[in-house]
């Protein structure tokens, strides 16, 4: 959602940032929301899906590279458990709930997101990146999930 949780303003930083440095990257938005935050991410060259569907959402996501999770505060973020299934490469922002999981390195701000960006275009993925997917589908499964659950009602 184009809204103050999920921080447009810190993504709209890093695109400018990714830009001025030169970076071949398409960046797109998905979803929707706040007209004036859409308007000045077109302005960027940033597609923006607009509201859809949540099965169209995850078949774009499924045609990216990379997962930019931006968000402010979260509480449980699914839609990095999602891009993790997907097995897209995530650059998150840190905050409270990603830095519960094991996602790391995490970016502070929109510079170590861009840092984090250009060493995966660049081929060069930074320590943690290639294993988060593995150990977060490992821990964030139906099977894993159904059986904590089974253990804390049991």
């Amino acid at each position: 959602r184009l809204c103050p949780q999920k921080d447009p303003d810190f993504f709209i930083a890093t695109v400018k940032l990714a830009q001025a440095q030169g970076l071949p990257v398409d960046f797109h938005w998905l979803g929707g929301g706040d007209d004036a935050w859409q308007k000045q991410l077109e302005a960027l060259g940033v597609q923006v899906t607009g509201w859809v569907s949540h099965g169209a959402i995850l078949q774009r996501m499924a045609e990216c590279d990379v997962y930019f999770h931006t968000a402010l505060w979260e509480s449980g973020p699914l839609s990095v458990l999602e891009a993790a299934q997907l097995g897209l490469l995530l650059v998150c922002r840190s905050i409270p709930a990603i830095d519960a999981l094991p996602v790391h390195p995490a970016a502070k701000d929109a510079a170590e997101a861009v840092q984090m960006i250009a060493a995966i275009q660049r081929g060069k993925i930074p320590d943690g990146l290639a294993t988060i997917n593995a150990t977060l589908n490992d821990i964030y499964n139906f099977p894993a999930q159904r059986a904590a659950l089974a253990e804390l009602y049991g």
